[in-house]
C-alpha cells in the first residue's frame, strides 16, 4: 500500500510540474553571431534573454531582450536624425527596435527616442 500511495505521489508530481528548462532552452532563439542588415554590418550576443551588440552605421549598439524570436530593445549611435532629450548609454541618438528572426534572417522596425516605429529594417545571417 505504501508502494502505491509513493508511487501515485511520483506521478503526480510530474503532472503538476512545468516542462524541464533543458527542453526550453533548446527551443529558444540564438540570435548570437554576424549578420549582414540594411544598417551595415551587425554583431550580435546573447546571454539567456539579454541581447546585445554593434553594427556599422554611426558607431551603432544594439542593447534588448529576445523572448522566443522577438528582440525588444534600443538602438543607440554618435548621430541620427533626431536627437533626444534623455541620454541612453552617454548618447542622445537612440531609439525603439523590434526585430523579428525567422530561421537566418531578420526583419524589424525602428523609431527615435521613445517615439512610434518610423522605419524598417532588414537582415540576413553572415
Amino acid at each position: 500500500m505504501l508502494d502505491r500511495l509513493v508511487a501515485q505521489m511520483i506521478l503526480t508530481a510530474f503532472l503538476v510540474l512545468p516542462a524541464s528548462s533543458p527542453a526550453a532552452d533548446a527551443d529558444r532563439y540564438d540570435s548570437t553571431g554576424l549578420w549582414i542588415t540594411s544598417l551595415g554590418l551587425m554583431k550580435l550576443n546573447q546571454e539567456g534573454e539579454t541581447v546585445s551588440g554593434s553594427y556599422t552605421t554611426d558607431n551603432g549598439e544594439i542593447l534588448g531582450t529576445l523572448r522566443g524570436n522577438v528582440l525588444d530593445g534600443h538602438w543607440i549611435e554618435d548621430d541620427s536624425a533626431e536627437r533626444c532629450a534623455e541620454p541612453k548609454n552617454g548618447r542622445h541618438h537612440w531609439g525603439r527596435i523590434e526585430l523579428r528572426f525567422e530561421g537566418d534572417r531578420f526583419t524589424g522596425r525602428w523609431g527615435y527616442c521613445d517615439g512610434p516605429f518610423q522605419g524598417e529594417v532588414t537582415g540576413k545571417r553572415k
